[in-house]
C-alpha cells in the first residue's frame, strides 16, 4: 500500500526482489558458513538500486537475518548514499 501511495503522490518506485529474482541460487555466508543465503548476491543487489535514489528502503522478514541485511546496508550507504 505504501508503494501506491508513493505512486499516487508522483514518486518513481523501484523494488528489487532479492530472492524472488534468484530464488535457486543458494550458498553459505561468508561470516558463518552454515548459515545460508539466498536470491541474488549483495553486490547484484546494490547493481539494481538507482544511483539517484532519493529514500532506499530494505526490508526482511526474519529477525535472525539482521546481521547479513547489516552486511549489506553498510555498501549501501558508502556507494549509494554517499
Amino acid at each position: 500500500m505504501k508503494l501506491t501511495l508513493a505512486r499516487r503522490l508522483g514518486h518513481e518506485v523501484h523494488v528489487v526482489d532479492g530472492v524472488g529474482a534468484a530464488v535457486k541460487s543458494i550458498r553459505p555466508w561468508r561470516q558463518r558458513k552454515k548459515r545460508l543465503i539466498q536470491g541474488l548476491s549483495f553486490e547484484q543487489l546494490i547493481e539494481r538500486i538507482p544511483r539517484d535514489s532519493d529514500v532506499i528502503g530494505i526490508s526482511f522478514m526474519f529477525t535472525h537475518a539482521w546481521p547479513m541485511v547489516r552486511e549489506l546496508m553498510l555498501p549501501v550507504a558508502s556507494e549509494i548514499v554517499g
